[in-house]
């Protein structure tokens, strides 16, 4: 009895479990706002849409309103007077592209402007896109006659291109087909370049790839431009 009576009076055992529970975040991979993931795509979409407006039915309308007729009176080349066109089309469309970027970053809190170098190939990158994409538009809007046809492409050209990119939803959550239509999208790889600068904080490098795959597509569609080009009303 005795022994019961010293066991009862005893000091109380210390609980083996905490009496709060507390959760530790673990994160496997780097957390990004959503915004901060939207960014590039948002970019990237500014960029086609000043080439899309600014320099493909801008093309087209002033040809129909006879802009053109002095251009093609002078014994200029066809591959310079597409070159320039696509020239002065890339010069707007890194203007439209480079203030999204800089307001944008600064929005979400990336703030581009402290970091010089993130910032420098973003510009390269714009650069590259404005002129890849005003290439390839020339290419498809050159043989068009209708003013109408453009505007009309317009919604088509962007849902091919942007939905499909990555933009919104990241490329490992598309089904294969899906994926195999993105890797043949010229916008996938913008948005990509876009994002391991602007985001993933990687050697600027990386992105040699991405810039020399849309120099070689702007290259090979303002040749084909030239050669399409017609010196005719």
């Amino acid at each position: 009895m005795q022994e019961i009576v010293d066991t009862l009076n005893a000091p109380p055992h210390a609980a083996r479990l905490r009496g709060s529970i507390a959760l530790d975040q673990v994160e496997i991979y780097p957390y990004i706002r959503y915004i901060n993931f939207l960014l590039p795509g948002i970019m990237a979409l500014a960029i086609f849409l000043s080439v899309m407006f600014g320099g493909g039915m801008l093309y087209n309308e002033d040809r129909v309103r006879g802009v053109h007729e002095g251009f093609l009176v002078t014994p200029i080349r066809t591959l310079d007077l597409v070159g320039g066109m696509v020239l002065a089309g890339t010069v707007k469309a890194t203007i439209c592209g480079f203030l999204v970027a800089v307001l944008g970053s600064t929005l979400a809190g990336v703030n581009l402007i402290a970091l010089p170098m993130s910032l420098l190939w973003v510009l390269i990158l714009t650069i590259t896109v404005g002129y890849a994409f005003n290439a390839l538009m020339f290419l498809l809007m050159g043989p068009i006659d209708d003013p109408m046809t453009p505007k009309i492409l317009a919604g088509l050209l962007n849902t091919l291109l942007f939905f499909p990119s990555g933009a919104i939803y990241p490329l490992e959550a598309f089904p294969t087909w899906l994926r195999a239509l993105a890797s043949i999208n010229p916008m996938t790889y913008v948005v990509q370049g876009l994002r391991t600068v602007m985001l993933r904080q990687v050697d600027p490098l990386s992105v040699g790839l991405d810039i020399l795959l849309l120099l070689g597509i702007g290259t090979v569609a303002l040749l084909l431009a030239a050669k399409t080009f017609r010196r005719t009303l």
